[in-house]
């Protein structure tokens, strides 16, 4: 199924922080995803929105920086794995398929395909000293992506 984003209806503040997704930038021809749970969704420019964070240091950032493009594919619990393990997506037999201009997954249940229309880098001096302790002891602060939902497909 595919619908508009308006008609989406969920508990968003669950959707990432309970259940992992998958940000995939670039082409099928050369893509790079990634796991990601902290994000939001919401409305900016009076576009629905995705809005994703990606430290410096992960190679996804570069493809979101290059990209017009990303998706946010959401997956059935028996693809989910332990938060710890760093390369998830190898672990798994999923198939990737261009949507568009994005990269989607055959096995999400649910793949929002989002155009980037703006980005921001966190600023070290606004995070509070023990966020910054936690978070960004060696690694610079996260980048923020915003994307407009164009697409959300549900399997």
């Amino acid at each position: 199924n595919e619908w508009n984003a308006s008609q989406w209806d969920a508990t968003v503040f669950r959707q990432l922080h309970r259940h992992w997704a998958l940000l995939t930038a670039g082409s099928i021809a050369h893509y790079n995803a990634m796991t990601i749970n902290w994000g939001g969704f919401g409305t900016l420019w009076q576009k629905p929105t995705v809005t994703v964070y990606v430290k410096p240091v992960r190679y996804t950032h570069d493809y979101m920086m290059e990209q017009e493009y990303f998706s946010v594919s959401f997956f059935p619990e028996r693809y989910h794995q332990d938060p710890a393990d760093n390369d998830k997506l190898s672990q798994t037999s999923l198939t990737p398929e261009q949507w568009g201009s994005a990269v989607v997954y055959r096995e999400a249940s649910l793949a929002l395909v989002c155009r980037k229309i703006y980005s921001l880098p966190m600023a070290a001096q606004g995070i509070p000293q023990e966020i910054a302790a936690q978070y960004y002891k060696t690694d610079a602060p996260h980048t923020i992506f915003f994307g407009e939902v164009l697409t959300i497909l549900q399997s």
